[in-house]
């Protein structure tokens, strides 16, 4: 069954109330009574493909406005429980330190978590900002000579503390000539996201190595393969095309 196909009555059938029935019942698009020129025929038969592709475009162009709409309400859902856990953090640690609850050789402690918090939620804002011009097409990449070793340093001290508290070893490879040129602060994001994947992912005393740059084929800025692994099943379909989506809360 094609229930969108373009319908048109050619009849010679003379009873209007008839007519006017099965147009009305039908859905018909266009009405033709004998006698009828084929050359007339073939126009509205063109005409009725051209309303047929018109209305197809717009039921697609309708699927994706659904589509984006609860991409909308999925992604406000997570920006909200992502900016709740800092800011509760922040609170609650802030509120304790103006009481006064805590004993002075707790209060650097306490400084330190609220300002863990603070940093945390400046990552989401920018992270939130780079997503929204990415989106509209105005997010900016400022290419410079980097060292991909050294990005990954950075994110490994950002990272510290998580691994830290899992006793995760972190073996790193990198090759001497690592410099490309490439954004470096968007480079850090998606190494940050990566090895958060992967030490969420990976049991207590665990080990995630890394490789940088995998050799793969010829040498270029256009052509490097960085690999991160960890003891781990495979990632499913779902995991993989979600691995790169913003906010992703890893469980």
């Amino acid at each position: 069954l094609s229930p969108y196909a373009v319908r048109m009555l050619l009849t010679g059938y003379s009873d209007i109330e008839a007519v006017i029935e099965a147009i009305n019942k039908g859905h018909i698009y266009k009405y033709l009574t004998k006698p009828w020129e084929p050359r007339d025929l073939k126009i509205e038969v063109q005409k009725g493909c051209e309303y047929f592709e018109l209305q197809q475009t717009i039921r697609i162009q309708n699927e994706k406005l659904k589509e984006l709409d609860k991409a909308k309400d999925h992604f406000l859902m997570l920006i909200g429980h992502e900016l709740k856990t800092p800011l509760t953090s922040i609170l609650s640690y802030s509120e304790s330190y103006l009481k006064s609850e805590v004993w002075e050789k707790e209060k650097n402690q306490f400084v330190k978590r609220i300002y863990e918090g603070a940093q945390r939620l400046h990552q989401l804002i920018s992270d939130t900002i780079d997503l929204i011009s990415a989106k509209m097409g105005k997010l900016k990449i400022h290419k410079i000579h980097s060292h991909i070793g050294n990005i990954f340093e950075e994110v490994i001290s950002e990272l510290q503390s998580v691994v830290e508290s899992k006793e995760i070893s972190i073996q790193k490879k990198t090759v001497k000539d690592a410099s490309y040129s490439l954004d470096p602060q968007l480079m850090k994001k998606a190494f940050r996201k990566l090895l958060l994947f992967a030490v969420e992912r990976t049991p207590k005393k665990g080990i995630v190595q890394v490789e940088i740059p995998r050799a793969f084929g010829p040498r270029d800025d256009k052509n490097v393969v960085i690999s991160i692994s960890f003891p781990w099943k495979e990632l499913s379909p779902k995991e993989q095309a979600y691995l790169f989506e913003p906010f992703l809360i890893l469980g």
